[in-house]
């Protein structure tokens, strides 16, 4: 069962929802402002096959093996590790100005790690229909603006695959665009395992075909909240897809857009990226898009780049 329950009001209900929104109530002694609701029957059945058989399609037709790229070479070094091969790595395995390894590198990694990651595609505001219903059912249901919110990523975790422990906003950062509300949408119903849990607060949610799961990162002055730290639980049996799409605290120009692809590290036309995270925080997973995380220089020019 879930735990304690308290039912809140909201602006508006939906036709297919029976019941109220209701918030998950800290079941461990917390200061913090993280606040987690859960909202039944949020999207359709019709809706949530519809997505599934959209990513699934995508995926399957980017089947060109992935360019693999980590967070620091001490993160590549963990993964290899892990797979017990005893090979040297240095700097240079790295194509020049990124943070990826090159096309022969990452085939042999990939099969060293026999493919251990979850998939997501992304679709961005305007770009079909479902983009915009979708938008406005979040305004009108939690009250959070479309203008703050940037693109949608389904994400497929196969069998025993999961998410390491991690915020959605940046520990001790100062910008302020950054994610202040995560808004989760489970697309699937799971026979065993793959539940959202925040330890520090000490509460989870099993996924339900259509639910929503809505939590805010950062505090009500924009600081990233360590307590809003999550998993993405092992699926133990079945398959997990879910929705989600990110709120920012203060918004920027290219917020929402579908940005150029990065020049660099070259690649074949429609060739997947594999970005593995932090080891501790963070877990390995493929894209269908580029992104500019993926360049050295991206980090330090960061703030004029957005």
């Amino acid at each position: 069962m879930l735990p304690t329950r308290k039912h809140l009001h909201r602006k508006k209900y939906f036709r297919r929802q029976k019941d109220p929104p209701i918030e998950l109530l800290h079941q461990k002694k917390s200061n913090s402002s993280v606040r987690v609701f859960l909202f039944d029957e949020f999207l359709s059945k019709q809706e949530c096959d519809g997505l599934i058989k959209a990513h699934d399609s995508h995926v399957k037709a980017l089947n060109k093996p992935p360019i693999l790229c980590f967070d620091s070479i001490a993160t590549l070094r963990r993964h290899i590790s892990d797979v017990k091969q005893n090979i040297s790595v240095t700097p240079n395995d790295f194509t020049k100005g990124t943070k990826c390894v090159n096309a022969s590198f990452s085939l042999q990694l990939q099969t060293w790690m026999n493919s251990n990651w979850s998939f997501s595609t992304a679709f961005y505001p305007g770009e079909s229909t479902f983009s915009k219903v979708i938008s406005y059912r979040i305004k009108e249901a939690m009250g959070l603006d479309p203008a703050s919110g940037g693109k949608f990523q389904i994400t497929s975790y196969p069998e025993g695959k999961a998410y390491k422990e991690h915020t959605d906003c940046t520990l001790g950062g100062v910008d302020k665009r950054d994610r202040v509300v995560s808004v989760l949408m489970y697309l699937s119903d799971v026979e065993d395992g793959g539940e959202t849990a925040f330890p520090y607060l000490g509460i989870w949610a099993k996924p339900k075909k259509g639910r929503a799961l809505v939590w805010n990162n950062m505090s009500p002055d924009g600081v990233c909240e360590e307590h809003s730290k999550h998993i993405a639980s092992v699926v133990k049996k079945g398959s997990k897809y879910i929705l989600i799409r990110w709120y920012y605290y203060k918004t920027f120009y290219s917020l929402g857009k579908r940005p150029p692809p990065p020049p660099l590290p070259e690649r074949e036309p429609d060739q997947a990226m594999v970005s593995c995270d932090e080891y501790n925080s963070g877990s390995c997973r493929w894209y269908d898009e580029w992104s500019y995380d993926s360049l050295l220089d991206y980090e330090k020019n960061k703030r004029t780049l957005v």
